[in-house]
């Protein structure tokens, strides 16, 4: 029996090892990090997209050295260049070619320089000259003091390959229509300091919101008009209009709050706030814009969930490995219980009768019954589960996180494993939008967005978001 105690006890350290490697490469903004950029004020920001490549375009592979916006007088402004490369498999979506911050200001377009470019044929890859300078796009770029701009480019195929031999970056940029508010989904991008804005339908980015520092936990109001955004390296709450994208007054909550997760009360006008720092559940009264009142949960709290009954408020506390269940209308904590170490997130089943938990430093995803929070199971879904979500329509329960690049899917009955969906990532969020049936997935070490139709399996459209993107809201949200 010795040998298997010690080969057990070995298995048991290196699982622990790799519990702790798991936690310390951290789950969206790390429990108590700082770092992050500071709210636009004078200066400005420009975000460039590239539309789906036209057809034909599939056959191009174009490596990009270096992006710039210029100025009236022709002063070249570097841009963080995203996209390297321009080929097939970056071509299908609508990709983030490059952004930056900027003086405000007016600007003649952007330029690109090409390293080098090649065209599929017959006979194999045919490289193709390329401009020895940069080359300037023409457009008519307006960069605003404390906002953020975008401008979608599309690649005219044929123009930019010039009889078989060469490649001319020959774009088109236009100003992309906002989404309306009904159909718009959006992402915290913490390490930004931006909400970036989408067309759920359409999959495509037409809007990026600057916000306060470290942008974590987001909440739509009931009609959709207006977004909360909890700043959370400002200890505020930002407040935009959707309508317009113009920013309304913030909230400012107490020094050191760190508000992280938030949930919009039933009654519409009492927001919920996770208070990471200060280890509490603040209740914010959005007419008067000041804290009705505080409730302390334990230590750095993260998650918090709302029942769909608008009864209960489930906080996470991942410092303490612990959920405190609140009383929403008496604010006050009325239960308590253990989780596995670091819970992160947590999902209710469709009748409400299980609460499924996964958490940093364990390989099981839990059940507890509702309401008395006792362990009914622990399925194992392996290390580094970080997100989970409750199918309202169907009961399956989906579980992302670092699983090999997939998202699986579990029965909701037996909890077995009934499916994968592959998304090629660590996924941090997921979100269902209710009219179109797909499943939103946010992949934050990518920086990107999988949006995955529910009927066929299969991927519909990859969107490019910020740094380190914390949290998806939609309009029309499955709950």
């Amino acid at each position: 029996m010795a040998p298997v105690s010690l080969t057990r006890l070995r298995w048991a350290r290196l699982a622990s090892l790799l519990a702790v490697a798991a936690i310390a490469a951290g789950c969206h903004l790390p429990a108590g990090g700082r770092d992050g950029l500071p709210r636009l004020r004078e200066e400005g920001e420009l975000w460039i997209y590239l539309e789906p490549l036209p057809p034909g375009a599939e056959r191009l592979d174009v490596a990009l050295a270096s992006a710039a916006v210029v100025s009236g007088e022709g002063k070249a402004i570097p841009l963080e260049l995203r996209l390297p490369r321009i080929s097939e498999e970056a071509g299908a979506s609508q990709r983030l070619l490059a952004h930056g911050r900027l003086p405000a200001g007016r600007y003649q377009g952007f330029q690109v320089a090409i390293g080098g470019a090649t065209l599929a044929t017959d006979e194999g890859a045919s490289r193709l000259l390329v401009p020895s300078e940069p080359t300037l796009v023409p457009a008519a770029i307006t960069v605003q003091p404390g906002r953020a701009a975008v401008l979608s480019v599309v690649l005219q195929y044929g123009e930019a390959v010039q009889k078989g031999y060469a490649f001319a970056p020959a774009f088109t940029a236009f100003t992309p229509a906002r989404p309306v508010p009904q159909l718009v989904a959006l992402c915290s991008n913490a390490g930004g300091a931006s909400v970036t804005a989408f067309d759920r339908q359409r999959s495509k980015v037409g809007e990026v919101l600057a916000t306060g520092a470290g942008p974590r936990g987001l909440v739509l109001d009931t009609d959709g008009a207006r977004l909360y955004v909890a700043a959370s390296l400002e200890d505020a709450v930002d407040v935009v209009d959707l309508g317009s994208g113009a920013a309304l007054p913030s909230i400012a909550l107490r020094p050191g709050d760190r508000p992280a997760e938030m949930a919009l009360a039933r009654d519409g006008r009492t927001l919920l706030v996770v208070d990471e720092g200060a280890n509490a559940l603040s209740f914010l009264d959005l007419g008067s814009r000041s804290e009705l009142a505080r409730v302390p949960v334990g230590d750095a709290p993260r998650g918090l969930l709302l029942d769909r009954a608008g009864q209960r408020a489930y906080v996470l506390d991942r410092g303490s490995s612990a959920i405190t269940v609140v009383d929403v209308a008496q604010r006050a904590v009325v239960g308590t219980a253990a989780t596995e170490p670091e819970p992160l997130q947590a999902a209710l089943s469709r009748d409400g009768s299980r609460l499924f938990v996964v958490s940093a430093g364990s390989v099981y995803l839990t059940v507890l019954s509702v309401p008395d929070l006792a362990v009914v199971s622990r399925v194992f879904v392996g290390l580094g589960a970080r997100s989970v979500l409750v199918d309202t329509r169907t009961d399956l329960v989906y579980v992302g996180g670092a699983l090999g690049g997939s998202i699986a899917v579990l029965d909701p009955f037996s909890l077995v494993r009934v499916d994968a969906l592959d998304v090629a990532g660590d996924v941090g969020w997921l979100a269902i939008a209710d009219q179109e049936n797909t499943l939103l997935a946010l992949l934050p070490e990518r920086r990107q967005i999988a949006v995955i139709d529910l009927a066929s399996r299969e991927r519909r459209a990859t969107l490019d978001v910020g740094d380190r993107p914390y949290q998806l809201v939609l309009a029309g949200q499955r709950r």
